[in-house]
């Protein structure tokens, strides 16, 4: 979605005192030209604390008061086109407490708490605070840092600059689905190996004369009938035989005593 800025207005915020204002869309504005300490960094310090409640120098809200004003508030406004909506956040903060207020086309559409607000904001710009605060704000130590980024980092930043998250999400499906079919084609690999070795070290003979087979003879089964009831004859006579040797070392085996006499009964 195209974002356009319109106003920044502030008041007692950094260096500055009351009711400053600059209109963003009025003309193209391509450098803040001024003497250290003028108050050039505190313009992009005050557009990143109005939209993301926070800023990439970790300034507390109870420092950025300006303390020889002699007010205990200080304000802020910023509008904004997102496509064709125009919104209006203001932020108020008086000691501990702020107040802030979204406007979409002239109607209220803040939520009940503070954060639960900035992250409608944040959905409206589309834009984490890490990428808009390199948009807004490079100072001399890190007007480089994308060019010394990693190659990691810098792909980070354009994601997120672009809203390219959906082709990671896809990148990612594609990882997953491109390891299964890695892992099924190993698996068939090593099973295409394994046949090719058991091919080339398997060893075909020659192919045998073919040989009739004879049709049945009811003769020979006869003789096989009568073969089997002989051998079970057989085995019969070798058990009896078997047994009968076996009582007769039992017989031969007894021994009588002569010279027992015969117990005396008790009357």
């Amino acid at each position: 979605m195209n974002i356009r800025f319109k106003t920044l207005e502030w008041s007692n915020m950094f260096s500055y005192g009351k009711n400053n204002k600059i209109e963003l869309d009025k003309t193209t504005i391509s450098q803040l030209s001024g003497s250290n300490g003028h108050g050039k960094t505190s313009i992009s310090l005050i557009l990143q604390e109005l939209l993301y409640s926070k800023n990439v120098k970790g300034i507390k809200k109870s420092d950025i008061l300006n303390r020889y004003c002699g007010s205990k508030t200080w304000s802020g406004r910023v509008t904004f086109l997102a496509g064709q909506d125009l919104y209006d956040l203001r932020v108020d903060r008086t000691g501990d407490a702020s107040k802030v207020k979204l406007l979409k086309n002239g109607q209220d559409i803040s939520e009940h708490k503070i954060p639960d607000t900035y992250k409608k904001v944040q959905q409206v710009l589309g834009l984490s605070f890490e990428v808009f605060s390199q948009l807004i704000y490079q100072s001399s130590t890190d007007l480089l840092d994308f060019i010394k980024a990693t190659d990691t980092n810098r792909k980070k930043f354009l994601i997120n600059l672009f809203s390219l998250d959906n082709y990671l999400e896809i990148g990612d499906q594609i990882k997953v689905k491109l390891g299964e079919l890695e892992t099924e084609f190993n698996t068939l690999n090593g099973e295409l190996i394994g046949i090719k070795k058991y091919l080339e070290n398997v060893v075909i003979g020659e192919k045998k004369p073919f040989r009739e087979v004879p049709e049945k003879d009811e003769t020979l089964e006869v003789k096989r009938t009568e073969l089997k009831f002989q051998l079970d004859q057989f085995n019969d006579i070798c058990k009896k035989i078997e047994k009968n040797l076996m009582l007769v070392k039992e017989r031969d085996g007894l021994r009588f005593r002569l010279d027992i006499s015969k117990p005396v009964q008790s009357p």
